[in-house]
C-alpha cells in the first residue's frame, strides 16, 4: 500500500515538473526600444529575455515607451511590427504611438491583427512627423472607441481608411482634429449609426476645402461640439443628410470656418440643443444664414454665437429667441448685419435675437423676406415728359416721384 502511494506521489510530481517548462515558455507580447532610442519593435515570441535594448510589456499596462501630455518622445523615428506579432490579438491599442512626435515610418502594419481590438483611443495622436498611413487592411470590426486616434498628426497628407468598419463605434470625438495638412478624406466605408459623440471630429483640419460627410449616419449623435471648427479653407459642406434630432451640443460647430460663404441648415432639428455658444463665430465670409427651422426653446447658452461674422448681412428667422443672458455678445462684430434694425455696436446681446426690433429678418412661407414694419410707397407728384406737373397719371410717358 505504501509503495502504491509512493508511486502515485512520484507520478504527480513528474507531471507537475513537466508542466513548468510549458508555462515558462508561453509567448509574450512586448516592445523593444533600440539602444539609441530611435526604433521600437513589437514582438510576440519567447525571445524577450534575449533582446537588446529597453523592453516593455504590452498587456495590461499604460504604454511606457511613448511620450506624455507634457513631454513628447522626440527620439523614436521608426516603428515596426515583427512577423511574430501576427499571432497576437491585442484587446486595445490605446496610445501605442501617442506623442511620438518624431515618428516618420511604421513598418509591418500587415503583422498587426486588430480583429479583437475594442479600444484604439489616441493610437497615433501627436505623431507630428508622420506623412502617410495606410490602414486599408485594419480590422476595426470590434472597435467601439476611436477618439483622438489621429489627433494632431500635423504632417499627415495621406490617410487610407477605405475599409474601416465602424459599425460598433460609439465615440469618434477629435478623430481627425489638428490634421492640418490633410486635404481630403474618404469616409465612404464609415458606418456611424451607433456613434453618439462627434465633437471636434474635424477640428483644425485647416487644409481641407471640402469634407464629404454625406456618408455619416448621425441619428444617434448627441454631441457635435466644434465638429468643423478651424476648418478655415472649407468652402462648402453638404449637411443635407445630417440627422440632428438628438443633438444637445452645437457650440463652436462652425467656428473659424473663414471661407464658408453659406451653410444650408434647412434639415437641422435643434429641439434638444442646449448650447450654441460660438456656433458661427469668426465665419468671416458668411453672408446669409437661414435659421427659420431652428427651435431654440431649450437652448440656454448663445454666447458669441454670430461673433465676428463681419460679412453677415442677413439672418432669416421668424421667431424671437429667449436668451437668458441679454449681454452675451451674440452679434459682436457683425458690422454689416441688418434685420428689423441695422447693426449697432452698442447692442450686440441676445435681446436683439428677434425679427421685430432686432437683427433677424422674417421669411414668409413662399421664401420671400419681409420686414416687420412695411412702408407702402405712395405717389407724391406726377410730371409729363416735358416736366409739366400733372394732377393724375396720363396715357403715355409719366415721370413719378414717390415718397
Amino acid at each position: 500500500m505504501k509503495l502504491k502511494v509512493l508511486f502515485t506521489f512520484l507520478a504527480v510530481a513528474i507531471m507537475t515538473m513537466a508542466t513548468l517548462p510549458l508555462k515558462a515558455q508561453q509567448k509574450e507580447a512586448y516592445v523593444v526600444v533600440s539602444n539609441n532610442g530611435t526604433m521600437i519593435t513589437f514582438y510576440y515570441d519567447l525571445q524577450k529575455a534575449n533582446r537588446e535594448g529597453a523592453v516593455y510589456q504590452i498587456e495590461g499596462t499604460s504604454p511606457a515607451w511613448i511620450g506624455t501630455l507634457t513631454k513628447p518622445n522626440t527620439q523614436i523615428v521608426t516603428a515596426e511590427f515583427d512577423k511574430s506579432f501576427q499571432e497576437y490579438r491585442p484587446k486595445r491599442t490605446w496610445r501605442w504611438f501617442f506623442n511620438c512626435s518624431a515618428l516618420k515610418e511604421i513598418k509591418g502594419m500587415e503583422n498587426l491583427n486588430t480583429s479583437e481590438t475594442t479600444e484604439m483611443v489616441g493610437m497615433f495622436s501627436g505623431c507630428k512627423a508622420l506623412t502617410s498611413l495606410n490602414l486599408s487592411k485594419f480590422d476595426t470590426s470590434m472597435a467601439d472607441n476611436i477618439n483622438n486616434m489621429f489627433m494632431e498628426c500635423e504632417a499627415l497628407t495621406s490617410l487610407d481608411l477605405s475599409n474601416f468598419n465602424t459599425e460598433k463605434v460609439t465615440s469618434m470625438s477629435y478623430l481627425f482634429a489638428g490634421c492640418k495638412a490633410l486635404e481630403s478624406l474618404n469616409l465612404s466605408s464609415f458606418n456611424t449609426k451607433n456613434v453618439r459623440t462627434m465633437g471636434d471630429m474635424f477640428a483644425g483640419c485647416a487644409n481641407m476645402t471640402k469634407i464629404d460627410v454625406t456618408f455619416l449616419n448621425t441619428e444617434s449623435v448627441s454631441d457635435m461640439k466644434g465638429m468643423f471648427s478651424g476648418c478655415s479653407k472649407l468652402t462648402s459642406i453638404d449637411l443635407s443628410k445630417f440627422n440632428t434630432e438628438r443633438v444637445s451640443r452645437m457650440n463652436a460647430m462652425f467656428k473659424g470656418c473663414k471661407s464658408l460663404t453659406a451653410i444650408d441648415l434647412s434639415t437641422f432639428k435643434t429641439t434638444y440643443v442646449r448650447n450654441m455658444d460660438e456656433m458661427f463665430f469668426d465665419c468671416q465670409n458668411l453672408t446669409t444664414l437661414d435659421l427659420t427651422k431652428f427651435d431654440t426653446r431649450k437652448t440656454t447658452s448663445f454666447d458669441d454665437m454670430f461673433g465676428q461674422c463681419k460679412e453677415l448681412n442677413t439672418i432669416y428667422c421668424n421667431d424671437k429667441w429667449n436668451c437668458p443672458d441679454p449681454n452675451n455678445k451674440m452679434f459682436d462684430g457683425c458690422e454689416k448685419l441688418k434685420g428689423a434694425v441695422a447693426y449697432n455696436k452698442n447692442s450686440t446681446g441676445g435681446v436683439m435675437a428677434n425679427p421685430e426690433t432686432g437683427y433677424f429678418t422674417r421669411k414668409t412661407s413662399d421664401g420671400i423676406a419681409s420686414q416687420t414694419t412695411s412702408h407702402i410707397a405712395t405717389i407724391k407728384a406726377i410730371y409729363s415728359a416735358s416736366g409739366q406737373k400733372l394732377n393724375e397719371l396720363q396715357r403715355g410717358l409719366n415721370i413719378v416721384r414717390m415718397n
